[in-house]
């Protein structure tokens, strides 16, 4: 996984992501714009880094062809 800075760079509208805040918790958010980065407990997003594909296995597991 390559880590981004998000006050550089910034994912593309309705991306998955994995958000890494200043107190070193981590959590996926869903980006919207730059209000999406901002959590209730955590801060602000410091920086990003994209969510890896599922696995075809996944979804055969979930009973789902993807």
């Amino acid at each position: 996984m390559e880590w981004k800075n998000a006050n550089k760079i910034l994912p593309e509208r309705g991306h998955r992501v994995l958000c890494l805040y200043p107190n070193g918790k981590m959590d996926v958010q869903l980006y919207l714009g730059r209000e999406s980065f901002v959590h209730d407990l955590y801060g602000r997003c410091i920086f990003w880094t994209e969510l890896p594909k599922r696995p075809k296995a996944y979804f055969k597991l979930m009973g789902r062809n993807e």
